[in-house]
């Protein structure tokens, strides 16, 4: 019956299996793909697993192997100790430092270019507001005289030689 004998770490029969494990399956973790050894004792080092569903490989240490049951043909390994908590990393520290270097002077920048934005939008509408005026006078004292065909006077303002050539009716 399958199962019956399980050989544990620090047996003999453990090490010769370990040397002979390939297509042995790995509990949770997949199949023996290939047994790395020693070669001047012929003691398996590591075994190459291909994972069950990503068919991925991954090494494992012979020391990880804790039992073997060779009728079964399954290997025991310990369960992998969950990976210790991260610190942030340098990369990370330095972006949030940096970012608190630069975050303000990007504000005070941002503010200046505003305020010029505004200063510049207040100076062109009052440039607008002044040129309309000046443009409403000037059609009212001209616009009744173009509008029947001009007079003299207008024609005389008008610019004269290659300058305006274009513009002459």
């Amino acid at each position: 019956m399958p199962g019956s004998l399980v050989f544990p770490r620090g047996s003999h029969v453990l090490e010769y299996w370990l040397a002979h494990a390939e297509g042995f399956t790995v509990r949770s973790r997949g199949r023996v793909e290939r047994v790395i050894v020693e070669p001047l004792y012929g003691r398996a080092t590591a075994l190459v697993i291909r994972s069950g569903r990503l068919r991925r490989r991954q090494v494992v240490s012979a020391a990880e192997v804790t039992a073997v049951d060779p009728e079964a043909r399954v290997l025991e390994v310990e369960a992998p100790a969950p990976p210790a908590p991260r610190g942030p990393s340098r990369t990370a520290e330095r972006a949030r430092s940096a970012g608190a270097w630069v975050a303000p002077r990007i504000r005070t920048a941002l503010h200046e270019v505003w305020a010029a934005t505004l200063t510049l939008l207040t100076a062109a509408i009052a440039a607008g507001r002044s040129l309309a005026a000046s443009g409403a006078r000037w059609y009212a004292e001209h616009g009744v005289a173009r509008a029947n065909g001009g007079s003299d006077a207008a024609r005389a303002r008008r610019p004269r030689g290659g300058l305006g050539r274009h513009l002459r009716p």
